[in-house]
């Protein structure tokens, strides 16, 4: 473990353990993804850190860097095989969340990734139904975004 890792460990109180969760639930690959912490992350990998961990709310380390919007993190823990399509108690996955929350770049990233765009709530909501903005509903059709022709 090099010194920034320790540094970083010891002041987010994890006490130079790599695996174990803070008060919160947070593991450090939970903590540095929800941050966007690409520097950090990648040192977590190296140094064998478990990547499957999931929140208190079922969410994992792709779920939170989209929260994060770090395409950056989200590129690097799908490279070191975090699940893009995990999904949460209630479904959700990071593609329906960020979809939800109009994250245009991060649903087009996820989709690139191999996100599965027909994966369902437990409610029956895909992404696509869940879209907030018109961006995000288009690139969720697999077409440009349509321009309206004015009369």
């Amino acid at each position: 473990m090099n010194a920034a890792l320790t540094q970083w460990l010891s002041e987010k109180g994890y006490a130079g353990d790599i695996d174990r969760p803070d008060a919160k639930g947070l593991t450090p690959v939970l903590k540095a993804s929800s941050e966007g912490d690409v520097a950090i992350l990648r040192e977590l990998i190296a140094a064998g850190a478990r990547l499957n961990a999931r929140s208190l709310d079922g969410n994992n380390a792709i779920w939170l860097a989209c929260a994060a919007d770090s395409v950056d993190a989200i590129t690097m823990l799908a490279a070191a095989g975090v699940d893009v399509n995990h999904q949460n108690p209630d479904g959700a996955t990071a593609l329906i969340y960020s979809s939800s929350a109009g994250k245009r770049p991060v649903v087009e990233l996820l989709l690139k990734i191999g996100a599965d765009a027909t994966a369902q709530t437990v409610d029956g909501f895909t992404a696509l139904d869940l879209a907030s903005t018109e961006d995000c509903f288009w690139l969720l059709r697999g077409e440009k975004r349509r321009r309206e022709t004015r009369v």
